[in-house]
C-alpha cells in the first residue's frame, strides 16, 4: 500500500501534491462537493471492469474508514482523530482508544481551514474482496471479524449494509452509521 497526502488550495482552486504541483483531478469542485458530502472518501476504481490484480485508490480526510475485507479485515484508511494520534505515538494502547472520552476530537475535517490535506492509498484489490466505507458509528458497535464475518456471509452488497446496519444498532447503536459495501469484481 503506497501512501501521499495533497492539499486544496483555495486560492489556486486545485489539489496540490506534496511538491506544491496541481493534481489531476477532471472536475476539482465535484472533487470537493463528493468529499464534503460524504464520509470523506474517493475511490477511483483504475477501469469500469475491474480486473484481478486492479487496483483502488482512496483519499481519506476524517475519522470514517475504508477497508478491504476479503479472507481477513484490514482497515486501509487512517482515522484523523486526537486518540488516533495518541496510539500512533504508543501513547495509550489501541484497546484503550475505543472507550477514550477524547475519542470524538476530530485532527483533520474537510472545511476546518482553507486547505485540507488528504491521505491517499493506493490498495491491490484481490477477486473475493469487497471495499467497505464506514462511519464510525459501525466500528464502534460492530468488532472488526464480526463485519468481516457479516460481509462474507451475504451475497448481496444491500443486504450485507443492511446487515451491518442492523447489527450496529442491535449492539447499541449511539452514533450515526453510514456503511457503503462495494463488490469491485
Amino acid at each position: 500500500m503506497n501512501v501521499s497526502s495533497c492539499a486544496y488550495d483555495k486560492e489556486r482552486r486545485t489539489l496540490i501534491d506534496d511538491n506544491g504541483q496541481p493534481f489531476e483531478v477532471s472536475d476539482i469542485e465535484q472533487f470537493m462537493t463528493y468529499l464534503r458530502l460524504n464520509p470523506a472518501y474517493i475511490i477511483d476504481l483504475c477501469s469500469r471492469t475491474v480486473g484481478i490484480g486492479e487496483k483502488a485508490w482512496v483519499a481519506n480526510v476524517g475519522d470514517s474508514r475504508m477497508y478491504v475485507v476479503g479472507k481477513e479485515i484490514k482497515q486501509v484508511t487512517r482515522d484523523h482523530s486526537l486518540v488516533e494520534e495518541m496510539v500512533r505515538m504508543g501513547e495509550i494502547a489501541k484497546d484503550a482508544a475505543k472507550d477514550h472520552p477524547d475519542k470524538n476530537i476530530i485532527t483533520r475535517a474537510v472545511g476546518a481551514a482553507d486547505k485540507v490535506v488528504a491521505d491517499f492509498f493506493q490498495v491491490n484489490l484481490e477477486p473475493q474482496d469487497y471495499i467497505l466505507i464506514c462511519t464510525d458509528g459501525l466500528t464502534n458497535m460492530v468488532e472488526d471479524q464480526d463485519i468481516r464475518s457479516i460481509i462474507n456471509s451475504q451475497r448481496d452488497v444491500a443486504e450485507c449494509a443492511e446487515r451491518l446496519v442492523r447489527t450496529a444498532n442491535d449492539n447499541g447503536g449511539k452514533d450515526n452509521i453510514t456503511v457503503v459495501v462495494i463488490e469491485p469484481f
